[in-house]
């Protein structure tokens, strides 16, 4: 499948984060790792109205849109997954901190079709496969989503991951010069 991931930004942000999405680049390389394709679009790095996010993601033709970020972006996010429902047919996950912790919320408000809570790693993966082939998500641990009957469904936490078996990130997939730069223009103080 291809699968795009979204860093949004972040609150009313109108400054760059320096900060690599380490966590999408961690979900990337593991849907790479089990045959997908990825993307990852850092709209809080170039700064992304939604329209640019839409049109990055266009001729990429993805199976499946990711949205991951922290409780300050909410208001942002929303907004984003209406717009993206409007554009594209298919499944639309929500994960980190943001949907973790109140996923009823996310799914009564937002127009998306599942949470992700915790660590996504391998339940991402899991969920991806599951679509692709069409198969039942409802015994699928780690996520929640709203039923044939409109009804909110949590499956549990999923299950302790070894990170030591975990794939490197997916350094590929972001422009990783304009990250580090960033701590060479400024004033470092070498406590060591």
């Amino acid at each position: 499948m291809n699968v795009v991931l979204i860093r949004p930004i972040t609150g009313n942000s109108n400054q760059p984060q320096y900060i690599p999405p380490s966590g999408l680049m961690y979900l990337a390389s593991n849907l790479e790792a089990t045959g997908n394709k990825v993307m990852i679009i850092d709209a809080a790095l170039k700064l992304l109205d939604d329209e640019a996010i839409l049109n990055e993601m266009e001729d990429f033709n993805p199976d499946l849109i990711g949205i991951g970020g922290i409780i300050t972006a909410y208001k942002r996010v929303k907004l984003l997954t209406f717009k993206i429902k409007e554009r594209f047919s298919v499944p639309l996950v929500l994960g980190g901190h943001l949907a973790s912790h109140i996923p009823k919320i996310i799914l009564s408000q937002m127009n998306c079709d599942i949470v992700v809570h915790g660590y996504g790693e391998k339940t991402l993966c899991e969920l991806v496969k599951r679509l692709e082939n069409n198969a039942d998500i409802s015994t699928l641990k780690g996520i929640s989503y709203k039923n044939d009957h409109n009804k909110i469904v949590f499956n549990g936490f999923p299950d302790r991951i070894d990170f030591n078996k975990l794939p490197y990130p997916a350094y590929h997939l972001v422009e990783m010069e304009k990250y580090i730069p960033i701590a060479n223009e400024k004033q470092v103080i070498d406590i060591f």
